[in-house]
């Protein structure tokens, strides 16, 4: 019963009817239940990304673990309804859907764009060894270049300072030029600029060096590591794992077969209920006695589209607007 239970919630992920299925032969539950545990391990994937992610970047765990749970429940529900979109066709008969359709591509595509998103953090995390040498090092170029750029702002200031006093040195007794008010002025402003110097290139190395340069890391590896893109295929397989296992099935099994005429069969009675309802308004509202006009052979599906059947605009007035 248990167990019954589970499979039955397991299928409903992936938009299995666990009821015809079980009416029908069951060789093929084990490619649903691999589709549903699938989704789920994709789920549960997306939200171990995510998290780490949101770890590198807000350094709240309360913080991390809501917005973790959030996108992976938003990005669960687009994967799960992409799924849904590009399960197999049960109603339309007549018209013979590819799997490699427009429609398909462009949703498997997203499926792919999904995955390539969510593959980034875990490649971070899987080659963390062999990425962090190379962002220190990263690190160190960029404080070098900054330190020169601090440098090369202070360094007109310190050569302006320094033709200060050389002037005041020149234009003062020797005796007198440690006393000069100018002077003390000069030096004590140069000694600030040295400091302010000083305290700019200590901040911005620490600023750096404490910096986990999570995008750097990203960057790098898409450039740089072959492993990183052997890692991003893999996660995209297992994306893609649940779309492969649901068409691996073939569209005339049993289940699929029962679903059809499950589905054409409540579709046609509520198209009759409509039909009888719409006669019924119009012999209520206006005494008339009218059918519900059908300009296709296969009502409501319309795939067969009748011929021709008023010749003109006021061949269509006479038909209608004589009644």
């Amino acid at each position: 019963m248990i167990k019954k239970r589970t499979n039955k919630g397991l299928l409903k992920l992936i938009g299995i009817e666990f009821e015809l299925l079980s009416s029908s032969s069951s060789n093929v539950i084990g490619l649903f239940l691999l589709s549903s545990l699938s989704l789920i391990f994709v789920v549960l994937l997306t939200f171990l990304s995510i998290e780490y992610a949101f770890e590198y970047i807000f350094h709240n765990f309360f913080i991390d673990l809501f917005l973790s749970i959030f996108i992976s429940y938003l990005f669960g529900n687009i994967y799960v309804f992409l799924i849904h979109t590009i399960s197999k066709d049960t109603v339309s008969k007549n018209i013979k859907k590819r799997f490699l359709s427009l429609s398909n591509i462009s949703r498997i595509g997203f499926v792919i764009f999904i995955a390539f998103i969510i593959s980034k953090p875990i490649e971070v995390y899987l080659l963390q060894k062999q990425i962090d040498p190379v962002v220190e090092s990263y690190k160190l170029k960029i404080i070098n270049k900054s330190n020169n750029v601090f440098q090369g702002l202070y360094a007109e200031k310190f050569k302006f300072i320094d033709n200060e006093i050389y002037s005041v040195k020149m234009e003062n007794d020797a005796r007198m030029i440690e006393q000069s008010p100018k002077l003390i002025s000069l030096i004590k402003k140069k000694n600030q600029y040295e400091e302010e110097l000083q305290n700019l290139i200590i901040n911005n190395q620490n600023e750096i060096l404490n910096s986990n340069f999570f995008i750097t890391k990203i960057k790098i590896l898409s450039s740089s590591f072959i492993l990183s893109w052997v890692i991003c295929i893999i996660i995209i397989i297992v994306f893609l794992m649940p779309v492969y296992f649901l068409y691996k099935i073939n569209s005339n099994h049993d289940y699929y077969i029962n679903k059809s005429n499950y589905e054409r069969n409540l579709i046609d009675d509520e198209y009759i209920n409509f039909k009888k309802e719409y006669s019924k308004i119009f012999l209520k509202k206006y005494g008339i006695q009218v059918s519900y006009y059908e300009t296709y052979l296969d009502h409501p599906y319309k795939t067969l589209k009748k011929s021709q059947t008023s010749k003109d605009q006021s061949d269509f007035i006479n038909k209608y607007f004589s009644i």
